[in-house]
């Protein structure tokens, strides 16, 4: 099985990319904050129910094809045996 593996200058630019979130999310925690912090709250929550939603979405397209596949095995097989 394949592995992927980030390299040198893209693994680079996406620590420097989670820093600056990081940094940004701590600057709003901090720095622009009311009582209940309720700016960086719903920013993380946000984030959260959109990377989930990235996630499912990207799990879909293999688990689709994988069922579309059995499927489309099993009609192969009950069409060989019937001839």
């Amino acid at each position: 099985m394949n592995r992927f593996e980030f390299k040198g200058r893209i693994k680079t630019i996406l620590y420097i990319g989670m820093i600056v979130g990081i940094i940004s999310l701590a600057i709003q925690y901090f720095v622009v904050a009311d009582e209940l912090n309720s700016q960086f709250w719903s920013d993380v929550l946000l984030n959260n129910t959109f990377f989930l939603g990235l996630s499912l979405m990207a799990l879909f397209a293999p688990v689709s094809f994988y069922y579309c596949m059995g499927g489309m095995v099993h009609c192969f097989q009950k069409t060989s045996r019937s001839i």
